[in-house]
C-alpha cells in the first residue's frame, strides 16, 4: 500500500453524496402515486371502466365534452359512480383545459345511447349553461352535479 496517501474522510467522497440523493429522491417520490388504480382514499373498490364513446359538444371557445362510460360489469354502487366520475374528471383536467364535462354511465357497451346507471356533470356553478361565462380552465366555481339511477 502507498503509506504517504492520506484517505478522504467518508463524508468528502462523491458516492456518499450520490447515495444520500438517492434515498431523499425515493423518500420523495414514494408518496407521489399513493392512490391505488381501483381504490381512492376511503379503500372503496372502484371497478376498471371503458370509455365507449366521447362526443365533443363544444360551440367556439367553449371546450364542452360529453363521454359514455362502460363499467365492468355494468354495474356501480353510488359511491363508487361518485368516486369513479370525480376520478376521470380529474384525470381529463390533467390532459386539457375545458369548460364543461358531462359524464354518461351506460350498462350496455353495445349500445351507449342516454344512461342507465347515472350521470355526472361537472359545470360551472351546477349549470351546464354557465360554461359559455368562463374561460377553458377556469374551474374555481365548477361543481359536480351527481344524478344516480338506483
Amino acid at each position: 500500500m502507498d503509506e504517504g496517501r492520506i484517505k478522504k474522510p467518508l463524508y468528502k467522497k462523491w458516492w456518499v453524496y450520490a447515495i444520500i440523493l438517492f434515498v431523499i429522491l425515493g423518500v420523495i417520490f414514494s408518496g407521489e402515486n399513493e392512490e391505488i388504480a381501483g381504490e381512492n382514499d376511503n379503500n372503496l373498490v372502484l371497478p376498471d371502466f371503458e370509455i365507449v364513446e366521447e362526443d365533443d359538444v363544444s360551440l367556439g371557445d367553449v371546450i364542452r365534452k360529453s363521454y359514455w362510460i362502460y363499467p365492468e360489469g355494468g354495474t356501480l354502487t353510488e359511491e363508487q359512480f361518485e368516486q369513479t366520475s370525480i376520478n376521470i374528471v380529474e384525470n381529463l383536467k390533467k390532459e386539457f383545459d375545458f369548460n364543461a364535462i358531462s359524464l354518461f354511465f351506460i350498462d350496455d357497451p353495445d349500445n351507449p345511447v342516454g344512461y342507465q346507471i347515472g350521470m355526472t356533470e361537472y359545470v360551472p356553478n351546477g349549470e351546464w349553461s354557465d360554461a359559455i361565462e368562463y374561460s377553458a380552465g377556469d374551474y374555481k366555481d365548477h361543481e359536480y352535479v351527481f344524478k344516480f339511477n338506483e
